[in-house]
């Protein structure tokens, strides 16, 4: 059952991670409400293997109560809403619940409905000794009514919380088309509901996953402690069965631990990577989200030596074309992957400057006036900031005579992406506006 949290203003007076953005402004509005019922643990079915290829089957193995919250962000105006609704597993990996970085780029300001759902429990109660910035301890008088079972139960309450996407929560309207959403740990539970979940309720018509590194998590843990490392996930590919499009966006930092389930493009399919780029998508990301934790009374620490790259124009065109390719057009281009020099361990290769060869090349990577790196080999936590280094001048000048010469190269680098349709026609002009600002840091008048 699904009851809106109308009259609740806790003692805070706003949801927790509510966007900064003020959506009334653009015609947009937040709700909250909150999802009751029974949900289901799954297991896989008797003489069936997790096998890479995602072809796995699960059953309902036993069930427990639930009450969770849904935030809501959606257009004021039913009819300028396109009848697209991201549904958003909301990220607890840092002990609370963080989606709205899918604000970023504000494309789903467009006319897209926005669905975040509290599916893991950690979101709801959060970590040993962090229990204040989950959603109970950081508003016991607004949330202190939710339970959550537990992350065995996670797969059917964000079923749930999908099947409940209708006027009672879209201001009248219907939900035409589901896109599953989800970015890092949420994009491995994602992988298992792709694979064993969607198969059996066909619920979405696409999934589009963010900084996925190629595994899914097993579907019965007997309820451990989800602050208990390691996960228990698998090496998996996405089923080539599903029927549901699928686009997986990654920066460099996940190309390691996908390129053992690499799969190739399809009718269905799609993987694009990001070389130079890192997990946190470059200090720019921290910044944006800083007025957010500021808000919500959460201190965070800046990661040392962040990577200075961000894939935002990438991430755009991927939307772009992914919704075109939702909506029956063609499917998104084809990209280029990340070279790999090895097999055993994956290790990307490089070039004479430490960058990496292959992947989608941003004109500030394919352009360089640092080494970029997404991938520090075999350090995870290194590898989430990335790293970056400044080039010298014996680099800069070895690379660009002058500042003509790294103009026109930049240039050729922003047609060529345009070309190749990861970088928007629109977002040109801005981009080109960067490269100025950069020539006259390296080449003063």
């Amino acid at each position: 059952m699904m009851a809106r949290n109308a009259t609740l203003s806790g003692r805070r007076g706003w949801p927790f991670s509510l966007p900064l953005t003020d959506l009334a402004s653009v015609g947009y509005v937040a709700e909250e409400f909150f999802l009751d019922g029974t949900a289901a643990a799954f297991e896989a079915e008797p003489g069936a293997e997790l096998t890479v290829d995602g072809k796995w089957r699960f059953r309902p193995s036993r069930t427990a109560p639930f009450r969770i919250r849904v935030l809501v962000v959606r257009p004021v105006d039913t009819a300028r809403f396109n009848g697209v609704v991201h549904v958003s597993w909301q990220n607890v990996s840092a002990g609370f619940e963080l989606g709205t970085a899918d604000f970023e780029s504000k494309q789903i300001l467009d006319g897209f409905a926005w669905v975040g759902v509290s599916a893991q429990r950690v979101g709801v109660y959060g970590f040993p000794g962090s229990e204040q910035i989950a959603l109970r301890g950081w508003d016991s008088e607004r949330y202190g009514t939710l339970d959550h079972p537990g992350d065995d139960y996670s797969f059917d309450i964000y079923t749930q919380a999908a099947r409940s996407i209708g006027p009672a929560i879209l201001g009248g309207d219907e939900a035409r088309k589901l896109v599953s959403t989800g970015a890092s740990q949420s994009a491995l539970r994602l992988r298992t509901y792709a694979n064993a979940i969607q198969p059996m309720e066909r619920l979405f018509d696409g999934f589009f996953l963010l900084l996925d590194f190629g595994r899914g998590a097993l579907p019965d843990t007997g309820d451990v402690d989800p602050a208990t490392l390691p996960m228990r996930i698998v090496p998996v590919q996405i089923r080539d069965d599903l029927g549901a499009r699928t686009l997986v966006f990654n920066s460099e930092t996940e190309a390691p631990a996908m390129f053992p389930v690499r799969q190739p493009d399809t009718d269905t399919f799609r993987l694009w990577e990001v070389a130079g780029t890192s997990h946190r998508s470059g200090a720019a990301n921290h910044k944006a989200l800083a007025p957010l934790f500021a808000r919500d009374g959460i201190t965070r620490v800046a990661p040392q030596n962040p990577n200075l790259l961000s894939y935002t124009p990438a991430y755009r065109a991927a939307f772009h074309h992914f919704h075109t390719w939702l909506g029956g057009g063609p499917p998104p281009p084809r990209q280029a992957r990340n070279e790999f020099e090895s097999v055993e361990p994956p290790t990307i290769r490089r070039d004479q400057y430490g960058n990496a060869l292959g992947g989608i090349r941003l004109p500030e990577f394919a352009v360089p006036t640092g080494e970029h790196r997404g991938n520090i080999e075999g350090d995870l936590q290194k590898s989430l900031p990335g790293y970056s280094r400044p080039f010298t001048a014996a680099e800069l000048h070895e690379l660009y005579p002058n500042r003509e010469a790294y103009l026109d190269q930049w240039q050729d680098a922003l047609d060529g992406g345009v070309a190749d349709g990861f970088i928007l026609p629109e977002d040109a002009s801005t981009m080109r506006t960067v490269a100025d600002k950069t020539a006259t840091a390296i080449f003063p008048k």
